[in-house]
């Protein structure tokens, strides 16, 4: 996998133009740096290092005022309260204790002569940064430092088979009596046990078992360390909840799931009840019951009611099992009012995972958009087109041959279609937005209707207002996922997009992890994707984290996989066991390793003539003493039928590789009779080889 671009320094670099721009008057380069020490929960040992933050001059009523922010960090905004940067980290924490947070030691410096501004609190996109003024609240009148409280920990949370809190680092503190910042450049704080935990008890009393949300782990904690071994391509089920009308359309789908190790389970939404209390009580019994992943949802809001919050319709909420707002579950919703709108959702959904859309594929799957307004500044300073070059280059350095800037004010709807039409993979944007159209551009409902590119569907991620308000009519996300051109589907694959007013900062911070992950190859499925980006959000930001959350909708299948595999020859390895009349079995194989191609063959020459075999095939490679020659594959194994050597001992058979397998390696070798063997075992071993298998 490639690395992501964004590392600090990047960020950093990048940003001493951003905040120029904004009017910067001064820029410490730096970072911080959070290293575990001991990672135990219950007994979780945290260095911190700030080295450097970033300031941006406001005027505020012809006064000259800072705002300070760490590269990569939310901050503290609490209105009237000064606008502080802070750092936020998950950690896992027992499944059933309180935990407290002590501050080990400190060193730290004074800067003198400064004045911070004060925090707005959350601020809409239908608002005028610019135009929402400061106020100098209670803290301002306090000769004390602001926050005061150098660690805590938020409440616990569960997040499937783990239960975290977000452990915040108030590494800048302000005394606005005095004028001084006190920068904390080293914290060691440990995050311990403090008594049987009162809400939020992690019970384990089914085994959830999913290679996803083992990834979300592996990132979203800083003290995850892997407590068992998962299969690569290793699912939990899915729950289908669909208008009756709809469900006969979902065959072709569900086939196409459980090929890839998906178990699915369709359920009318008449037998439930199709409000949101009788569908989110119905989906927590399923998931209690069993190892649930996803969850589909098969209708528009009229067919099968969604959740609401914050004014906005809550797919999310489906996926929450426990008291808080971290998913147990990923939603996505095929929104439809017609049997053709399920159809080309179906279609588009199995065509799209039956691509390979790895880098090395080329054309549009190497292909990206980016689209933004010239307004803000939302976080770190940044105006979306800023923003938007940051993810731009992030792209470009993971391999991307174009990434299109489509910027306020030149950018057009001529230069979205005529991109889309040539093929994009990936569409960022962000702006202004409204029920049925991006206010960039302009680009709307009836342009994607226009749209002609079959076959070539891009994945988006959409920050901007009510794109994907699918309760009050027919919004933009829905057309990009209904569209067709000649019963063929055009559009896009999947689309993000929010049900309410989003804020100007939160989501940016959404879209940058998300487009992190992204590049660094971290998941396979695209609902997997979009909510590590909310969960960082909601680490960073708290509680107007959790709006955007909420109101974030996965529009198409949540479990679509959107990265390819690069093609890698299979390749041999371990030693072969000498046969008793001298030969050295060796395995082979020839036509493809794709899936779709069903063209895939395994040899085996130089073996036994006229000798049973079997070959076997797991998923972890192995160099063990077995028989008296190497046992190359680790168990568990799959053991194939019987064949027989033909007088040469060579032996061809064709292999099914299977959809779950894609981008899973796979480790053979074969077993064979040898009666006269002089070791007495009478057995024969090959050699091995190892097979990536795509799509």
């Amino acid at each position: 996998m490639k690395p992501s671009f964004r590392t600090r320094f990047f960020r950093f670099a990048a940003r001493i133009a951003a905040w120029l721009t904004g009017a910067a008057t001064a820029f410490a380069a730096g970072q911080v740096q959070v290293t575990v020490l001991d990672p135990t929960p219950g007994s979780t040992l945290l260095s911190c290092t700030t080295t450097g933050y970033e300031t941006r001059a406001v005027d505020i009523g012809g006064a000259s005022f800072t705002e300070l922010s760490l590269a990569d960090e939310g901050y503290l905004d609490l209105v009237g309260a000064p606008r502080l940067p802070h750092v936020c980290r998950s950690v896992i924490v027992p499944d059933d204790q309180d935990v407290r947070v002590d501050v080990v030691s400190a060193r730290w410096h004074d800067v003198t002569g400064v004045d911070v501004a004060p925090a707005r609190g959350p601020i809409a996109r239908t608002q005028d940064p610019a135009r929402v003024p400061y106020v100098f609240g209670a803290s301002y009148a306090q000769d004390a430092f602001f926050p005061g409280v150098l660690a805590t920990a938020r409440d616990a949370y569960v997040l499937r088979e783990r239960r975290g809190s977000v452990v915040e680092l108030n590494t800048l503190q302000y005394n606005p009596a005095t004028r001084t910042l006190r920068v904390y450049d080293e914290l060691l704080v440990s995050v311990t046990s403090a008594g049987a935990a009162k809400a939020n008890v992690l019970v384990r009393n089914v085994d959830r078992s999913d290679a996803e949300f083992e990834r979300l782990y592996s990132h979203h904690f800083v003290n995850y360390v892997a407590s068992k071994a998962i299969a690569f391509s290793q699912s939990g089920g899915m729950l289908i909840i669909g208008d009756a009308t709809f469900l006969t359309e979902l065959t072709p789908f569900v086939a196409w799931k459980q090929s890839r190790g998906i178990e699915v389970t369709v359920v009318n939404v008449a037998t439930i009840g199709n409000n949101a209390t009788a569908i989110k009580n119905y989906i927590k019994n399923v998931y209690n019951a069993g190892n649930l992943s996803y969850v589909l949802l098969v209708g528009d809001a009229a067919q099968v009611a969604s959740g609401s919050y914050s004014g906005g319709s809550s797919d999310p909420f489906y996926g929450q099992m426990t008291a808080d707002y971290y998913p147990e579950v990923l939603v996505g919703r095929f929104s439809a009012q017609s049997l053709n709108d399920v159809r080309t959702q179906v279609e588009r959904s199995i065509v799209y995972e039956q691509q390979n859309h790895a880098l090395a594929a080329g054309g549009w799957n190497a292909w990206g958009m980016g689209i933004a307004s010239n307004q803000g500044p939302g976080h770190y300073g940044e105006y979306d087109n800023q923003h938007m070059n940051l993810i731009r280059q992030d792209f470009l350095t993971y391999g991307y041959g174009i990434v299109d800037q489509i910027y306020d004010p030149t950018g057009t709807k001529a230069m979205v279609s005529n991109g889309l039409n040539a093929g994009r993979r990936t569409i960022n944007y962000c702006g202004h937005g409204s029920d049925t159209s991006w206010g960039s551009t302009g680009f709307n409902n009836n342009d994607v209707a226009a749209l002609q590119n079959e076959l070539r569907l891009p994945v988006i991620l959409s920050v901007a207002c009510v794109n994907g308000n699918f309760a009050a009519g027919t919004c933009f996300a829905e057309a990009w996922l209904r569209s067709t051109r000649n019963g063929e589907p055009i559009g896009a694959a999947a689309a993000y997009m929010s049900s309410i007013n989003q804020y100007w900062n939160e989501p940016m911070y959404a879209q940058d992890e998300s487009v992190d992950l992204f590049v660094a190859e971290t998941y396979w499925s695209i609902a997997a994707n979009w909510t590590a980006g909310s969960c960082k959000m909601v680490d960073l930001m708290g509680s107007s984290g959790i709006d955007m959350l909420m109101t974030w909708v996965c529009f198409g299948d949540p479990s679509l996989r959107v990265l390819g595999i690069a093609p890698q020859p299979p390749t041999a390895y371990c030693t072969a066991k000498t046969t008793s009349i001298g030969s050295t079995p060796a395995i082979g194989t020839f036509g493809t390793t794709s899936v779709a191609a069903a063209d895939f063959f395994l040899t085996c020459n130089q073996a036994m003539p006229g000798k049973n075999a079997i070959n076997f095939f797991g998923v972890v490679p192995a160099s063990t003493p077995f028989q008296g020659g190497t046992l190359c594959v680790q168990p568990p194994l799959i053991r194939s039928q019987v064949k027989t050597f033909d007088a040469y001992g060579t032996l061809v058979e064709q292999f099914a590789l299977q959809p779950k397998d894609v981008g899973q390696t796979l480790y053979f070798q074969y077993w064979g009779r040898d009666p006269q063997h002089p070791d007495g075992t009478g057995v024969m071993l090959s050699n091995a080889l190892s097979v990536t298998v795509l799509p």
